[in-house]
């Protein structure tokens, strides 16, 4: 069974987004998940060289933030590790 060309990723499809690397990417953004990188530190450097500006949730994925309460909404109940730091 051969697979055709379109069923392939291309070389930009396995090639990390990092400025100047030109590694086989294994990882994906998290949030987007539409661009690959090496390495946790090319992710870092890509962000910062401005893929936070155009980074977008991918459609269907959860929110990386957590929604801020409403404010009239009950305070969370302090958990137990919150209060045994301050015994």
């Amino acid at each position: 069974m051969t697979e055709s060309a379109s069923e392939q990723p291309s070389p930009s499809d396995t090639t990390c987004a990092a400025p100047g690397c030109l590694k086989e990417a294994h990882l994906k953004c998290s949030r987007c998940q539409t661009v690959r990188y090496c390495s946790k530190a090319c992710q870092v450097t890509h962000w910062k060289a401005g893929h936070s500006k155009a980074c977008r949730a991918a459609p269907g994925a959860p929110a990386n933030r957590p929604e801020e309460p409403a404010p009239d909404a009950p305070a969370a109940p302090e958990d137990a590790l919150a209060r045994q730091d301050r015994l």
